[in-house]
């Protein structure tokens, strides 16, 4: 009997062992369950930071462009303000240095020369469209980061002798559906 009481005595004391196991690994399952959860909400934070950051900086890598200037000019080359004689118009601009730019961008650059009658000067343009559709000049830069100047002739062929109106002259630059410059000059 004694021997009996022995093992009882034992295997109360091995449950106790064992008890007291399972509170300490319960304990540490509890504690690692918890430390999961902080570790989960600070990636999900991290995360959701990363993407405003990303965000933040693909707006800021984006060009930013210089004085939008328009000049007029005749067949001999001549700057001009006269309508009739101009043969062609030169737009002029600097895309600014930016440092924020870390890959190359292509970037396309809308140009809409309006008349002094509201109407888009277009070579492009055969049939009637949406006013807001209609561009004189679309062209892709490519960006890294380093300032750029850029000039474009208008019309890109032929000439605009004699087909030009006394008054003034807007010209617009879009990039990304949003007006970014624009700029009046008047012709005699």
């Amino acid at each position: 009997m004694t021997a009996l009481r022995k093992q009882l005595s034992d295997a109360k004391n091995r449950i106790k062992e064992l008890v007291a196991q399972v509170d300490s690994l319960t304990t540490q399952k509890n504690q690692l369950v918890a430390d999961v959860e902080v570790a989960r909400n600070e990636k999900e934070a991290v995360t959701a930071e990363n993407v405003e950051l990303k965000e933040r900086l693909e707006k800021g890598a984006m060009p930013q462009f210089g004085t939008l200037i328009t000049s007029a000019f005749d067949d001999a080359k001549k700057l001009t303000t006269k309508a009739k004689s101009i043969d062609r118009f030169t737009i002029t601009l600097d895309v600014l240095e930016n440092p924020m730019v870390t890959t190359v961008v292509e970037e396309e650059v809308t140009i809409r020369l309006i008349d002094p009658g509201g109407g888009v000067l277009s070579v492009t343009n055969k049939s009637l469209q949406d006013k807001s559709k209609v561009y004189s000049l679309k062209n892709a830069i490519t960006f890294d980061g380093a300032l750029q100047k850029v000039k474009w002739s208008f019309p890109p062929k032929g000439t605009l002798k004699g087909k030009l109106k006394k008054g003034k002259y807007i010209t617009e630059l879009w990039t990304r559906d949003l007006l970014r410059q624009k700029n009046t000059f008047e012709l005699k």
